[in-house]
Formats: structure tokens, sequence, C-alpha cells
């Protein structure tokens, strides 16, 4: 081997939520090797790349945390920092960190056939090979967010700033501050730089469905006891699972139901503002055609009720030294502009697949229930839920992930292949939400089938089930013990063939090799 290349069993990409969980369970339930390559100095993903103001998640952290590290505290909801911090303690805790190389970005990995092995190649001109390769790194673009090109903005003469380049030395204090956008990012800046700015407008082109959520989770009388007797870990199962039922039953509901829970979450938002609000407030898509943004404790709707928030729905027309003119014939003038317009996608960290040298277009491939690409041999990628947690899928496929290793191991497998098995099985869209950011780059993503195990069905409690009853032995899963075998079963099964055997049935035996 090349005494410049590294090996390593298991090569993860990406230290963030699913790179450290991949970490996690591998060195937990397999003997194998692993290395994590981190592109930036620093771990934790989107936890540490983003620094603006009230970051925090958007999902719960009884199912945002790993359920090998319980989440013990009351307050559910939780700020960017804290959530970091509970990465470096899971790191920590599991021994991870010496595993970790920084600075690494990975540009092309390549999977050579007659060694079974990836070869990595990182834009510092480091090279790793490994037997399994597994992509943490995430879905959108790292190195910029979506900004459109607005007209007339090189006449800005204040700051302006997307959230995903926050400058956190740039003061807010006593600034008219416009937000352009009404995404999730838009919802959790505004209530935080309505506290020290002089005021904020949020201009929306389109309206979004925005729902108050409990900020904390008290301890009840039977859950305090239960901690006194040492069952912590039965309380946050109990948490767990019904912070899972209680996202399930609102997405269930609104795809069952669309025009009740439309009015439910309308009147909810009226409620807590004001009649006049309701066409802010009145989306003209259906709950869950976009993910639903959510505000802990109505943080959002008391800071418009504060006075110091005003949402504008209108198109930009162009901007101007002092702001932005509005195609209504209005205008927002501002000190800062914050371009809050979303995330540009980027998949596998827009590195470039190869098969022995040939390129693959990833874009074109199925995922095998959600985690593995059709074809590519001994390949694990980290994709979580758009309707619930991401740290729920992970866990499952990794799971999963660790099934198929060690039943790799004790056959002596050399590779693992997902192939449709199914002539029938038709191609969709491997994420259906309408948001922008997912119809910009759309065909940058991965696809999905029509049918199990290629289909996505954004339900916890049916993956549960499947991948538990599925496991390593799934005929989509083609498994080879080397190239040698394999070459040695074809030509037995072309002698085979010449002799009368029907070729078809030792094929068979050749795959299951």
């Amino acid at each position: 081997m090349n005494a410049n290349m590294e090996y390593t069993d298991l090569l993860i990409i990406g230290a963030g939520i699913s790179g450290i969980g991949a970490a996690s369970f591998a060195k937990q339930r397999t003997k194998k090797s692993i290395m994590i390559l981190e592109m930036r100095e620093e771990l934790g993903g989107t936890w540490s790349l983003f620094k603006y103001p009230g970051l925090r998640s958007d999902s719960d952290m009884y199912t945002l945390s790993f359920s090998f590290k319980p989440w013990n505290k009351e307050k559910s909801i939780v700020s960017g920092p804290d959530i970091l911090q509970y990465l470096n303690d899971v790191v920590d805790e599991n021994g991870l960190r010496p595993h970790i190389r920084y600075g690494q970005k990975v540009v092309t990995a390549d999977f050579c056939s007659a060694s079974n092995r990836w070869t990595v190649t990182t834009a510092a001109g480091k090279r790793f090979t490994s037997q399994f390769i597994y992509f943490g790194s995430g879905y959108y673009d790292y190195d910029e967010g979506y900004f459109p090109a607005f007209k007339g903005i090189e006449d800005y003469q204040g700051e302006i700033v997307h959230p995903q380049k926050w400058n956190p030395q740039m003061s807010t204090a006593d600034k008219k501050i416009t937000v352009i956008g009404s995404g999730a990012t838009a919802i959790t800046l505004i209530p935080s730089l309505a506290s020290t700015a002089s005021h904020v407008t949020m201009l929306q082109r389109s309206p979004t469905y925005i729902g108050a959520t409990p900020g904390s989770l008290p301890l009840n009388f039977v859950e305090r006891f239960l901690i006194r007797c040492g069952a912590e870990r039965l309380v946050f199962l109990v948490r767990r699972i019904r912070y899972i039922f209680y996202t399930m039953w609102i997405y269930l509901l609104a795809k069952a139901a669309p025009k009740l829970v439309k009015a439910f979450i309308i009147h909810d938002a009226v409620r807590r503002t004001s009649p006049e609000m309701k066409k802010h407030f009145t989306p003209h898509y259906n709950p869950w055609d976009q993910r639903l943004c959510a505000c802990p404790d109505g943080d959002f709707f008391n800071a418009v009720n504060g006075g110091k928030v005003t949402v504008v729905t209108d198109h930009i027309e162009h901007f101007d030294e002092k702001g932005i003119a509005l195609k209504s014939g209005g205008r927002v003038d501002s000190d800062i502009v914050v371009v809050a317009t979303g995330l540009k996608l980027a998949l596998l960290g827009k590195a470039q697949i190869t098969l022995d040298g040939e390129v693959v277009d990833t874009t074109k491939l199925m995922m095998y229930r959600g985690f593995m690409p059709q074809s590519l041999p001994n390949f694990f990628v980290g994709f979580g839920y758009t309707n619930a947690s991401w740290t729920l899928k992970v866990e499952l496929s990794c799971d999963l992930m660790c099934r198929v290793i060690n039943h790799m191991e004790k056959l002596e497998y050399a590779s693992c292949t997902p192939t449709i098995m199914d002539p029938d099985i038709q191609i969709e869209e491997f994420n259906s939400l309408s948001s922008g950011y997912v119809q910009r780059s759309k065909e940058l993503m991965p696809k999905m089938g029509t049918k199990a195990p290629w289909k996505l069905y954004q339900n916890y409690f049916a993956d549960y089930a499947s991948f538990k009853w599925s496991g390593p032995t799934d005929p989509s899963l083609i498994y080879e013990k080397g190239r040698a075998i394999v070459e040695e079963v074809t030509q037995t099964a072309q002698q085979s063939s010449s002799e009368g055997v029907s070729p078809a049935f030792v094929s068979d035996d050749a795959a299951k090799l």
C-alpha cells in the first residue's frame, strides 16, 4: 500500500450529526476501525457553521438527540450552542476525537473492483482508502447559501448579509433591519433581532405556516419519581415516543385533512396576533407541502405583538441606497438587510464519485431505504426525515449499516451492492416538498423508487419495523466474496451453460456469493 495513503475499515465524511452518529454506532456495534474526515476546522456541522442570533433547532431534543445519549433536560427546543455542546459530549464519551481529521474536504471517491476498496482524495492532497464509506455531509452547500440576483443591490449603502455567512461582530443594536424571507431561519432569527434592533421588518414574497410549540416539557410527578428510582432512560424513551407520535400525527393529519389543519394553524396565528395579520399567515399551499415553521412558546408572535416587528407581504422591485422599493409602490428602508432566502443543495459534499475510474452520476441513482445508492458497493449516506427529526432516520440507517458490516465480516464477504431486482420499479423524486430550496436543486438530488425498499415513506414507525425486519439478508443487497471468486463462478456458469445447465440458476448462485 502507498506509504502516503492511510487505511481504515470505515471512512466517514463529515463530523456533524450524521457523521458523529455513524461513528458512534460503528464503534459500539462493530469491530471495524473508523476515521472521520471533516472539511472544516471544527466538528458540529450545521451547529458550528451557522452563527446568526437565535440559532436553534426546529426539532425537539428528545428526538434530535441520539438514543444512546438521551437528552435529560426539560427544555426541548434548544439553542445552537447547546446542540453543539451536546455533540461534543457525544464525541468525547465515545472516544471519537482522535479519529477526526480536520481540514479534509473530499473531492473524489473511487471504488476499485479488483481490491474492493474505496480511495478518497481531499482538496489538501491527502489520500485515504477504506472498505466502506459513509457520507454524513448533509444535503446543502456549506460554501454558500441561496442569494437571489436582486436588481440594484449594488446601490444599497447599508450592510447586507446571508445568515449562512453571518458576521458575529456585526452590531444590530438600535438598527432598522429587514429580513427577506419567512422560512425557518427567518422565524428563528427575528425574535432575537427584535430584542436589540430599533425595528425589524419581515419581508416575505408569500406566507409560511408558522405554529407555536412548547419550548420545554416540565417533568411531571411520575417522571420525577422514576428519575429518583434510577429510571431516567425510561423517562427519556417515553418522551421520545411522545414527540415522535405527535409530529407524525400532525403530518398524517395534514395529508389526510389539509383544509382542517390549514384552518387550525391560521386561526392560531391570528389568535396570537390580530385579525389584520391573517393575510400574512395564509399560505397558498397546503400544510406539509413545505416544512412547517415552529416558534417555541410563540416567540415570533410575541415579537410581532411587541410592536418591534412588522410583517410585509410583497415583491421586491429593486434596491436603492437606503433600502428596498416594492412592486406595490411602497418601500422598506433599512440599516441592515438579512437575505434569509434559503439554502443551496449539494449532494455528497459535491465530491465526484467514480467506479473503476468511470464517473457515476449519483443524481440518477435510486436510494435503497434512503441510505444506500444503487450500484455503489459498500457505500452509505446519512439522510434524515423532512417531516421529523433528522436523527431518527440516521439512527435507523446506521443500525442497518452496522448489521450489514457484521454480516459481511461473519461470512467473509468483500462487498455489498444494492441492486434493483424488480423491473417494474419506476423512478420518483427523492424529496416531494415544494419548498424553494428543494425545487431549485431537485436535479441535484438522488432518486427513489415506486416500491419498497426503494421508496421513502417519511414514517418513522413504518421504517422502524421495515429496517428491523429486513436485515442484511434483503434480496436487494447483493454480496460478493471478491473479484477472483466472482470470475471463477462466472466461468463455471459459462461452462455449465455449454453443458445444458441453466445459466440463470448458476448466475443466481453467483449473486448470493
